[in-house]
């Protein structure tokens, strides 16, 4: 035991001199730090998804005309409202407001104080408010929390100003700012009256943008949605698992960021083992040869080359995750979270909650530590087994 450890220790010394372990060292940790955090941001992201799929409706019916979706009317509700199975019915408001002064766009939500929202995140947007207020007053926004910064740098935080159709300009006043804990939903959301978002949005009164179902029994959403079918022609009808694929298709071809980094790794790593099969650096075969001189044996030199490779790539593994872990859970992630959440939005701050996929960790774990070790013990094997005279010569 106390010669491994003094082979281990020695095998310490032997890296610290040259100047190639270190860049190696670097460029292991640069790689499996970058790919860590990508896949860690998503697996972040897929999990926050899949804790609210149940504020989700069951179902959503559009209206599409010519394939675009425009807006439903009131008499389309009345249509369905006595179909078997409908547990409720929430007519939505809402849209997309471009903010030309920071050339981003607000999702504009209209609700109603008195009616029932479907969804968890907008209920608690009301929490804390005056309902009567609201019912009073026509011209109050609740805002997220990445739109309450942006307003506060543009003197914004106690009126703002909507642009309509027509060209004029509507006064609403701020009284509310979403927490940040929420902000991946609710980052760049406007909540307003129901009328204000249809000033806003242009629509008529007895308009709506879509309308959300729920249902009695979630195994008979598909037949319930074949039923609206039949009696709205022109409507499609999303269901909750349509939803969430569509946001799982975003992401895994956002992901394609994170597949073209593990083909990087993977690149690299052919690199350097093409490298070192090609042979070792003339120091290292010097050292093999100046061991071997001095009485160690081939298994003893071989465990020397094990130890270094060893060491080097598992700690570049260990220095990477843990880099990465902080960069993502500690630093949210500034920069790589942009190609999640697109450079057209509001910087979103908030915390992303851990999730990990160890498959891919696991998957990083091999794809270095074994390839390095064996490019490194099979070139030591030929200049250990080969006449030291030769390898001095």
């Amino acid at each position: 035991m106390t010669k491994e450890f003094n082979v281990f220790l020695f095998s310490l010394s032997l890296l610290l001199k040259r100047k190639t372990s270190l860049f190696i060292f670097l460029i292991l940790t640069t790689l499996i730090f970058i790919i860590a955090s990508a896949s860690f941001v998503t697996e972040s992201i897929k999990k926050e998804l899949i804790l609210t799929h149940d504020e989700l409706p069951d179902i959503v019916i559009q209206k599409i005309v010519g394939g675009r979706q425009q807006y439903i009317s009131s008499d389309y509700i009345e249509k369905i409202v006595d179909i078997p199975g409908i547990q409720s019915i929430y007519p939505r408001i809402w849209g997309y407001y471009y903010f030309d002064y920071a050339s981003v766009n607000f999702a504009l939500v209209g609700i109603d104080p008195l009616e029932p929202i479907y969804k968890k995140s907008l209920e608690n947007a009301l929490n804390g408010l005056d309902i009567k207020y609201l019912l009073q007053k026509d011209d109050w926004l609740i805002m997220g929390y990445g739109i309450g910064k942006l307003f506060d740098e543009i003197s914004y935080s106690k009126e703002a100003y909507f642009r309509l159709p027509d060209g004029e300009y509507l006064k609403l006043e701020p009284i509310k700012r979403l927490d940040k804990d929420s902000a991946i939903f609710t980052n760049d959301i406007v909540i307003v009256s129901k009328s204000t978002a249809q000033k806003i949005l242009g629509m008529q009164e007895d308009m709506y943008t879509d309308v959300a179902i729920t249902v009695y029994n979630k195994n008979e959403a598909v037949t319930v949605a074949s039923k609206i079918r039949d009696r709205l022609k022109d409507v499609r009808t999303v269901s909750k698992k349509d939803v969430l694929n569509s946001y799982q298709n975003v992401f895994s071809y956002k992901s394609g960021f994170f597949i073209t980094l593990f083909g990087i790794l993977i690149f690299t790593m052919i690199l350097i083992v093409v490298d070192k099969l090609s042979g070792l650096s003339q120091l290292e075969k010097t050292e093999i040869g100046v061991l071997k001189a001095t009485g160690w044996t081939t298994s003893d030199v071989l465990k020397l080359k094990f130890y270094e490779a060893g060491f080097i790539s598992f700690q570049a593994y260990v220095v990477g995750i843990f880099l990465a872990l902080v960069y993502v859970f500690i630093l949210k992630a500034p920069l790589m979270l942009d190609i999640f959440s697109g450079y057209a939005s509001l910087k979103i701050n908030y915390s992303l909650i851990f999730a990990a996929n160890f498959k891919v960790l696991f998957f990083i774990f091999i794809s270095v530590i074994p390839f390095y070790i064996a490019a490194v013990i099979i070139p030591s094997y030929k200049i250990a087994t080969t006449d030291t005279y030769e390898v001095f010569r």
